[in-house]
């Protein structure tokens, strides 16, 4: 797993298997071993690849889940 955070609008996220839950206040993804939550405003998926994603929005905190 590997997060890239440009300020509190964009996360790169790399590693993830599985989109748990998304919306525009929430998106939960699983890793291998935990998952990661993300809670904001006008949050999105930009950007999705075999296993990575781009989150864009108001990113308020992130959460990590073991």
């Amino acid at each position: 797993m590997h997060l890239e955070m440009n300020g509190n609008r964009e996360v790169i996220v790399e590693g993830c298997r599985n989109i748990l839950e998304y919306d525009d206040h929430m998106i939960k993804i699983s890793f291998k071993n935990m998952s990661a939550m993300f809670l904001g405003r006008n949050l999105s998926i930009k950007c999705l690849d075999t296993n990575s994603l781009v989150i864009n929005g108001f990113i308020i905190s992130v959460e990590f889940i073991t």
